[in-house]
């Protein structure tokens, strides 16, 4: 009778301990990874309509577009990072020198930006913020 009992707290405390896991850390991380991945496509997208030759009214809603992408992953970034990353991760991507903070000024600043080549050097300082 009395292994019942201990069995079950166990499965509890189990139970207990994974759901914290999951809910707080691996959850958090892994949308943080996501939004690195949508920030990727999202940068090779605005380069693709700021490059393009043609400039007709398609063309500038793809930019305007573009450039509403960018700013929305820019503030998921920061949301992800001051809200829902665990504070040992925060200290991990610090060590690997990786700035969620620094690479979303350069986000928001390519979001203003319409020359290709300006906004060249910002995705290189955003790739190299982000470790990508």
């Amino acid at each position: 009778m009395e292994t019942k009992y201990i069995g079950m707290s166990v499965s509890f405390l189990m139970g207990f301990f994974g759901f914290i896991i999951i809910k707080w850390w691996i959850l958090p991380i892994r949308g943080y990874k996501k939004i690195k991945k949508n920030i990727v496509s999202d940068i090779k997208n605005h380069l693709a309509a700021i490059n393009n030759e043609r400039r007709d009214r398609a063309m500038k809603e793809r930019v305007k577009d573009e450039t509403a992408a960018l700013r929305l992953r820019s503030g998921e970034l920061l949301d992800s990072y001051y809200d829902s990353l665990p504070a040992w991760y925060k200290v991990f991507l610090k060590s690997k020198g990786e700035s969620p903070v620094d690479a979303s000024k350069h986000l928001e600043a390519l979001s203003n930006t319409l020359n290709f080549e300006h906004a060249q050097n910002r995705k290189e300082k955003i790739i190299q913020f982000l470790r990508i």
